[in-house]
């Protein structure tokens, strides 16, 4: 074993070094900048200084054994591999500069964080054998700015069986703010919000980001077969965002166990589930009036080939509004109660039967209505805007 105990700084020679027991910074600085050597590590980092007490340069240091390994105080590495097979255990939080490089070896986050810098990538040959494991509040921190490309988040998770499932995020476009990253974390279970149904994956990816905005995304995650509910070409990927309608992604790639979502401007919780509901093919039409009074009427209509109809109302002038897909609208058969479409377009309904009563109306005041056909699954709505049924009354007058 090493122990540095001055406080002196001292230069690594021009020779590679193999460490066979523990290497213990009590003291000072090592600095590895005049001649960027690597380091050969064979048992546990100990390094009490923090991050000035270890300067990497640009070599690499590899945890190798087939025993236990710990990697204690906050220290930056310019590449860290890992190999030998045994874990390799974070007691601190580490940051690497240029590459992770995962051969041999599952490295446990516990409640630390891995920060990977800006320019950072990850290497090797990550596997089952050869991943990160989250095993506390810990994550992969990636930190990013407009030059930092795509990066593989090489998770993998221990819940029931050691399975590997990457996650690979790019950004095509974004403003980022000073210290602006990026975490992932993979959960073996279904997503609760976004993969109802038949056919779904037991997995999904939570994103947190801090610092990143006005950006579009592109995700493609890994699975494994032991994911996979019903049938596997008839998942799709879906995003979750927060009191909306999830976004759809591609349909799975069966090859290769991937699935993906493109240009999306949310990152949340990414999974696979069924494909997007499809909309109506047949509006509702013949649109009739029927019990008008002074303040309310009976509209009735034909219904189409959709599970539900939304009816839109505007006084004086016809509809001039669409509902828009995914969007959840509030309806209320009393005028003007309900969501507002545009300017003066207001939802009277938002259901499966073929007629409603709608009341607080004007007297004398012509009303003019349109009925359109949607397909809804959940908090998902896909509308059918081609030729609702349209038509208009007046309202009696006050004897």
């Amino acid at each position: 074993k090493i122990i540095f105990k001055d406080a002196a700084t001292r230069t690594q020679a021009n020779v590679d070094w193999v460490i066979n027991g523990d290497i213990t910074i009590e003291a000072g600085s090592i600095t590895n900048t005049s001649f960027n050597k690597n380091w050969e590590a064979r048992a546990n980092w100990i390094n009490q200084v923090g991050a000035a007490g270890f300067l990497p340069g640009t070599g690499t240091v590899t945890f190798n054994s087939a025993a236990a390994q710990s990697i204690n105080g906050v220290t930056n590495f310019y590449g860290l591999a890992t190999s030998g097979g045994g874990a390799k255990t974070l007691l601190s939080t580490i940051t690497v500069q240029n590459q992770l490089i995962l051969n041999a070896g599952r490295i446990y986050l516990g409640s630390n964080n891995l920060v990977m810098d800006s320019l950072a990538n990850t290497a090797g040959s990550p596997a089952t054998g050869a991943m990160v494991v989250q095993n506390g509040a810990g994550r992969i921190r990636k930190n990013f700015r407009p030059a930092s490309g795509g990066f593989v988040f090489p998770l993998g998770e221990e819940t029931v069986v050691t399975e590997y499932s990457p996650i690979t995020v790019s950004f095509a476009s974004g403003t980022y703010a000073a210290g602006a990253y990026l975490t992932a974390e993979v959960v073996d279970n279904q997503n609760p919000t976004c993969t109802g149904g038949t056919h779904y994956l037991s997995r999904y990816w939570a994103f947190t980001t801090s610092g990143i905005s006005s950006y579009l995304a592109n995700v493609t995650g890994q699975y494994t077969d032991a994911d996979i509910n019903g049938v596997e070409a008839q998942i799709f990927g879906r995003m979750t965002r927060p009191a909306l309608a999830c976004l759809n992604g591609t349909a799975a790639n069966t090859a290769n166990n991937s699935i993906g979502i493109n240009s999306i401007s949310v990152l949340n919780e990414f999974s696979g589930g069924e494909a997007p509901i499809a909309k109506p093919t047949i509006s509702a039409s013949l649109l009739t009036f029927e019990n008008i009074g002074t303040t309310s009427m009976r509209l009735r209509w034909t219904k189409g080939n959709g599970e539900r109809r939304l009816v839109l109302i505007k006084s004086g002038v016809a509809v001039d509004a669409n509902p828009v897909d995914e969007v959840a609208y509030t309806a209320d058969s009393v005028n003007t109660q309900g969501s507002q479409l545009g300017t003066g377009n207001y939802v009277l309904y938002g259901n499966s039967d073929s007629s409603i009563v709608v009341t607080g109306l004007s007297p004398e005041t012509a009303y003019h209505f349109a009925v359109f056909e949607y397909a809804n699954s959940g908090i998902e709505s896909s509308y059918r805007t081609a030729s609702p049924a349209l038509g208009s009354q007046t309202t009696w007058a006050v004897e």
